[in-house]
């Protein structure tokens, strides 16, 4: 069932093509099946769990004929890729990325005149802000770009070299805790991981080998070159920014031992990171337009700003704009959960997985953005431990795709409303009462 789907999925996925009007896409049937085949992944994953009946050579391979079937199919709803062939596009020409919109390509060539001519520059989202991606993912791009420009199989090729890596080091972190290697087909076939990878060509799958062989050199007491690893996760995407605390809180009573194991994170990051945040951070920037007004998918979130709505009235300027002080709460949950995390004594060499994953996960949870690309950062942890509430999501969250549609017919609001509320409330509900019956000990977890 899981494998024929995905199959069924890419015969689907022609009609999705870019010039066929959204309205006459099998928009329904396609979410439908999604969630289809999210619940036959639950029952493969139950299954491996309790009797670990497959090899992992058997798992690898089916994995990898399915991302390979996946190279020629047409991308369901997504649009990013036009995003990341016109950052690349930039860089080879010498120009700064974040200094320059797709929009500012458009009315006046300047110094842009070449790449005035791009057939896909008017499908690139979000024309008037700069790029949101850090300068080591530019170089991902780059490279995919100089390898053949605006190529999409070329692109989903250096995504399927990633994701093989990724699995790798994912079968070395699995045997350094001790537990079967089955267990990545946890990862290696989660339907939303093959299809928002090598389908929708999300960039996200470049994170996964740095946190995974962060974790991995973590273990084997190696902080120092662990930090590299996560600071590389950083010059990625900017949220793994959070997370050095997991690595470096043996150290926090020691502030030269400290230093002297984590400089070159820091360094690292400040040389990843300088060339974004030194590039005009004003609202066309887009790491601010997204810190300040992202709002997509979030189920948490809206509830709190509609409760700061209510006390602070309508007011959109200054410090007292409900959606500033919701964003500011959520940041202050999110440290929280952390600093209680980090403050937790270490009992057995998987509460590093245990800790990436409950950080990760409540970020995703209170983010005003909820996409289910992001889901693909918590699937190399689910891998080690299995924990059920979230492995859910994998069923429930393709009804993310309904809002495309919903928003052509003008029922937006109810699919902010009720939709995404169907999307995270089971995986809450479910969590609440494992956390209730288990105590919240990680120990006790994969029982649930």
């Amino acid at each position: 069932m899981l494998c024929g789907g995905l199959c069924l999925f890419v015969y689907l996925s022609q009609f999705f093509a870019y010039e066929i009007p959204w309205l006459d896409r099998p928009n329904i049937l396609i979410v439908l099946l999604m969630m289809s085949i999210g619940v036959a992944y639950l029952f493969f994953v139950n299954k491996l769990i309790v009797c670990q009946p497959y090899k992992p050579i058997t798992i690898i391979l089916i994995g990898l004929v399915l991302r390979i079937i996946f190279l020629d199919s047409t991308p369901v709803y997504e649009d990013d890729f036009y995003r990341y062939f016109w950052d690349a596009e930039l860089s080879t020409q010498g120009i700064n990325p974040y200094s320059s919109a797709p929009i500012d390509a458009m009315p006046s060539p300047f110094d842009l005149d070449k790449l005035y001519q791009v057939d896909y520059l008017d499908r690139v989202a979000y024309p008037t802000i700069r790029t949101i991606y850090p300068p080591l993912t530019q170089t991902v791009f780059a490279i995919a770009h100089w390898i053949s420009p605006a190529d999409l199989t070329t692109w989903r090729l250096i995504l399927l070299m990633v994701d093989c890596i990724a699995v790798g080091i994912l079968a070395l972190l699995l045997r350094e805790l001790g537990k079967d290697t089955s267990l990545i087909g946890i990862y290696w076939l989660n339907p939303l991981l093959i299809i928002e990878t090598i389908g929708a060509a999300h960039m996200d799958v470049l994170l996964i080998p740095f946190l995974t062989g962060s974790a991995l050199l973590y273990i084997r007491k190696q902080q120092t070159y662990s930090g590299v690893l996560l600071a590389c996760a950083v010059g990625i995407k900017l949220w793994p920014i959070l997370l050095p605390p997991l690595l470096f809180r043996s150290f926090i009573s020691s502030p030269k031992q400290l230093f002297k194991t984590a400089w070159p994170f820091l360094v690292l990051c400040v040389l990843f990171l300088a060339p974004q945040l030194l590039t005009r951070l004003d609202y066309d920037a887009g790491v601010v337009s997204y810190a300040l007004t992202w709002n997509t998918n979030a189920f948490i979130y809206p509830l709190i700003n509609s409760f700061f709505g209510l006390i602070l009235g309508a007011d959109r300027t200054g410090i007292f704009d409900p959606n500033l002080v919701s964003r500011l709460l959520v940041i202050f949950v999110v440290v929280s959960v952390l600093i209680h995390i980090v403050k937790k004594p270490e009992s057995a060499p998987e509460d590093i997985v245990w800790r990436m994953l409950m950080v990760t996960a409540v970020l995703l949870m209170f983010s005003p953005t909820g996409y289910p690309w992001y889901y693909l950062w918590l699937l190399p942890w689910l891998s080690c431990i299995p924990y059920k509430p979230i492995l859910l999501l994998t069923a429930t969250l393709p009804l993310y795709y309904l809002r495309y549609l919903f928003e052509i017919k003008g029922l937006l609001p109810f699919f902010n409303g009720i939709i995404v509320m169907v999307e995270f409330i089971p995986s809450l509900l479910l969590a609440a009462y494992c956390y209730l019956r288990l105590k919240g000990k990680p120990e006790a977890i994969e029982s649930t």
